[in-house]
């Protein structure tokens, strides 16, 4: 007989897998809109310009890219995680924190074009980068504030941010295919979509949140900072990792060899919305857990890894197959070139699949360092293996020096986790393995056979065969289809 206490739990943790679902469902939606539409930008961006000038604009966004990071200090993270915990009391940093992002954006704003004038790149690159260095004070805004809505588990709030910048990006696309557009003009448009995004964000938190103002408490600044900075560490330190080789190889190659590595690893980069919109809807239900130390964490983190691993695997196993169907498909024969980079890319997305659920887990855990010092290591072999392999092979050089780091990041934070009071099986995270191969085998074989007919319909038809077989082998535990079953619109009984 189930005792009211027992029944009581229950009925907590479905309300708190049908919140995660929930959340999730948001998250995924509106990254799946988002990543096809943005993903549709970078590949009518690419086939309108040429490696050559796609080149000049992916060198701009990796340049911003590397200084609006720094905009962030960690300020983002630690705001979901207190108002996971205690709403009432986190509500009145808002404010605070985004007086602080405001000042920060605006010195990184002036710094980015100070360093492209000193860097020795040919005055196109400059005058890109001046116009996408806009995006930095927009994302600062539109970012820190998507971090607000996912500590409140307003995911449908968060979602709204980032449909807005890629409803702009694409309806501006369409104008521009219309006249002869240069890397100018895309760069324009990115930054105007970002600052279109940061006004809907600052809106919304105005309404839902807390009023507009900033905050002027400066000794709650240097607290807040002093809390934040590990984790702004780690992003800083990520996102000079993701794009130092977009940097060294417009230095030694020119600008088609950076536009040969940006296509694909753009495609890479937007194939990650599924661990990203996972880990954000479950991150809030990890720090509480946290707190709890009833072990219960130690489920969570395994479970989320296994799923992980359903997809990582065939990200890597079946890219490497289809890469040349899916980049002729993609960008046409200008670009066969990447076909070989994808292949070794495609490894590096998988690797980000699995390390992206074990870094919620450290920041859940209040355990940043741990983070900070893996993506120290993995952006110290990264830089190393771009100084030898880049000026040997190109495009293929910067490729194998990301994964590498991105395995070595791996190895470091499982073998931390691994030590930890919630530490999980890997016996119980591997014991699909047999069977995703299976599914890969079987996936991979067919969009081979399939890409003799159209890329196409290789692409759609490997996608298929993999998730029709992982279903048909068992692939999915009982409980895997109970959580299931909690997805909104389900009954509960």
């Amino acid at each position: 007989m189930t005792s009211p206490a027992d029944s009581e739990a229950g009925g907590r943790e479905r309300s708190a897998v049908r919140r995660i679902a929930r959340n999730a469902a948001y998250l995924m939606a509106s990254e799946v809109i988002c990543k096809v539409l943005i993903f549709g930008f970078f590949v009518i961006a690419a086939r309108r310009l040429g490696p050559a000038d796609f080149g000049v604009f992916s060198f701009s966004l990796a340049q911003v890219s590397m200084f609006s990071v720094f905009a962030d200090l960690g300020l983002g993270v630690m705001i979901a995680r207190e108002l996971a915990c205690d709403p009432a009391r986190a509500r009145r940093d808002v404010n605070e924190i985004l007086s602080i992002k405001v000042v920060v954006s605006l010195l990184l704003f002036a710094a980015s074009c100070v360093v492209v004038n000193l860097i020795g790149v040919d005055q196109r690159n400059v005058n890109a980068t001046y116009i996408s260095s806009i995006f930095i004070l927009a994302s600062a805004l539109s970012l820190f504030y998507g971090y607000v809505f996912q500590g409140l588990e307003r995911m449908e709030l968060a979602s709204a941010i980032r449909l807005t910048q890629a409803f702009v990006l694409i309806g501006g696309t369409m104008l521009l295919v219309r006249r002869t557009a240069s890397a100018l003009s895309y760069a324009w448009l990115y930054s105007i979509a970002g600052l279109l995004a940061a006004a809907v964000a600052w809106g919304l938190a105005s309404t839902f949140v807390v009023g507009p103002g900033l905050g002027t408490r400066f000794r709650r600044w240097g607290e807040l900072l002093k809390s934040s900075m590990p984790i702004g560490i780690a992003a800083a330190l990520v996102m000079v990792y993701y794009w130092n080789g977009t940097s060294f190889l417009s230095r030694m190659y020119g600008d088609a060899e950076v536009g040969l590595y940006n296509a694909p690893f753009r495609v890479i980069i937007g194939l990650g919305f599924i661990p990203f919109a996972f880990s954000q809807a479950i991150y809030p239900m990890m720090s509480r857990m946290h707190q709890r130390l009833d072990g219960a964490l130690k489920d969570v983190v395994g479970r989320s890894l296994r799923y992980m691993l359903t997809l990582a695997l065939p990200l890597g196993l079946v890219g490497m197959a289809l890469a040349r169907p899916a980049v002729l498909l993609l960008y046409g024969e200008r670009f066969s070139p990447a076909v070989a980079v994808t292949r070794v890319l495609v490894w590096w997305g998988a690797l980000v699949y699995l390390n992206q659920i074990l870094s919620q887990y450290f920041f859940a855990a209040g355990r940043a360092r741990v983070v900070t010092v893996q993506t120290l290591s993995s952006l110290v072999v990264n830089v190393a293996g771009n100084i030898v392999l880049i000026p040997r092979l190109g495009s293929m050089g910067a490729a194998t020096a990301i994964v590498a780091a991105e395995a070595v990041g791996f190895l470091f934070l499982l073998s931390h986790q691994l030590k930890a009071v919630d530490a999980v099986s890997l016996r119980s995270v591997s014991r699909t393995m047999p069977r995703i191969f299976l599914a890969c085998a079987a996936s991979a074989g067919t969009g081979l056979v399939l890409a003799r007919v159209s890329p196409l319909i290789a692409v759609v038809g490997a996608l298929a065969v993999y998730f029709a077989v992982i279903l048909l082998v068992g692939g999915f535990d009982r409980s895997d289809i109970a959580i299931l079953r909690l997805l909104p619109g389900r009954s509960e009984s």
